[in-house]
């Protein structure tokens, strides 16, 4: 399916807001009111200047640790560093993330890469991992490797079938 250019840079924010959810130690994802007296965020609340994000402060806030976006290339399309990369960037900050604690990375196609990346990325505090695998053995791998360590992963995307997200 091919997504409209507008509704592309939806996706990311989406995601983060996920993660960000999270991130703090929050069950539930974008939709779902996180605490009593927090902002409500769905879908229909998302636009492309990213100012819901801002309503994720106080939940961010509560968090720990960094978070890590692990793209898988540059190769099979453009989108990640056109759009994914810029906008995943874009809306941690306006949810209230420091520049230092986030990290966006891609793989340029490689699963031993993305694996290193992602080890790497908890070795220096990320707690959050937001994952497109470059295929499902390397997310399985991924996936394993954070549990063990204490870090939350968020996939989107691709298919993971070893994943719990």
């Amino acid at each position: 399916m091919t997504l409209h250019r507008s509704a592309r840079k939806v996706v990311p924010v989406l995601l983060s807001a996920g993660m960000v959810a999270t991130g703090a130690g929050v069950a539930g994802v974008a939709g779902a009111t996180a605490r009593p007296h927090a902002a409500t965020v769905s879908a229909t609340t998302f636009n492309r200047s990213f100012t819901t994000m801002s309503l994720l402060k106080a939940i961010s806030a509560k968090g720990k640790g960094k978070v890590a976006a692990i793209l898988p290339d540059t190769v099979s399309s453009a989108r990640y560093s056109e759009f994914d990369a810029p906008y995943l960037k874009e809306a941690m900050q306006k949810a209230g993330l420091p520049a230092a604690d986030i990290i966006v990375q891609n793989a340029q196609g490689s699963d031993a890469t993305q694996l290193a990346d992602a080890q790497a990325d908890i070795a220096k505090g990320a707690t959050v991992l937001i994952m497109d695998p470059l295929d499902s053995g390397v997310g399985t791998k991924i996936e394993s490797y954070a549990k063990s360590h204490g870090a939350q992963v968020v996939d989107y995307d691709r298919l993971d079938l070893g994943g719990s997200r």
